[in-house]
């Protein structure tokens, strides 16, 4: 029991540290000039990608994620790409080729990378519309994309939590 207790509790601590926007929790935020700010996209769904230009995973996860951002942006999917190359030129050079308009986010010094723990390239995040962290991948395989397309579509599915709050009758934040 102490040891679950230990384990929860360092895992509050981490992500306290690593998404503090995302876990809507009051630990600082990331130290860097890039750090990753959620507010932005509060109640949406967020899947956070790290890449970099020398990834041949990445390559293949670009066309797959612009389609993604295409077709659920409007439901309330954001797609950030967060760049972990040292060569900012090889890296507007992956853009101009796969790029598209997907939101890149420069992590040169890989401070985010750090934070977030990644263990591979692609990694990505999903974060559901209350900013809590639901599932991560490591790697790229096309053949189950299908799968994590399920899991965003799980995500956009439920509500936001203002919508929660209005149908149980609870005052409008928005309103007050």
């Amino acid at each position: 029991m102490k040891r679950a207790v230990l384990a929860l509790s360092l895992l509050v601590v981490l992500l306290s540290v690593s998404l503090p926007a995302a876990a809507g929790l009051d630990g600082p935020r990331v130290p860097t000039p890039t750090a990753l700010d959620l507010e932005p996209y509060a109640g949406r769904v967020i899947y956070v990608d790290f890449w970099a230009s020398w990834c041949q995973p990445c390559r293949s996860s670009f066309p797959w994620l612009r389609e993604l951002q295409k077709k659920y942006g409007e439901q309330g999917l954001t797609v950030l790409m967060v760049n972990e190359d040292h060569d900012r030129k090889a890296a507007e050079a992956f853009l101009a080729e796969l790029g598209g308009d997907l939101q890149i986010i420069w992590d040169v010094e890989g401070k985010l990378a750090l934070a977030f723990g990644i263990e591979g390239m692609p990694a990505s995040y999903l974060i559901d519309r209350s900013g809590r962290l639901r599932t991560s991948h490591i790697g790229f395989e096309p053949k189950k994309a299908g799968e994590v397309e399920a899991e965003v579509a799980t995500l956009l599915a439920e509500k936001a939590p203002a919508e929660v709050l209005q149908e149980e009758g609870a005052p409008d934040a928005a309103k007050e």
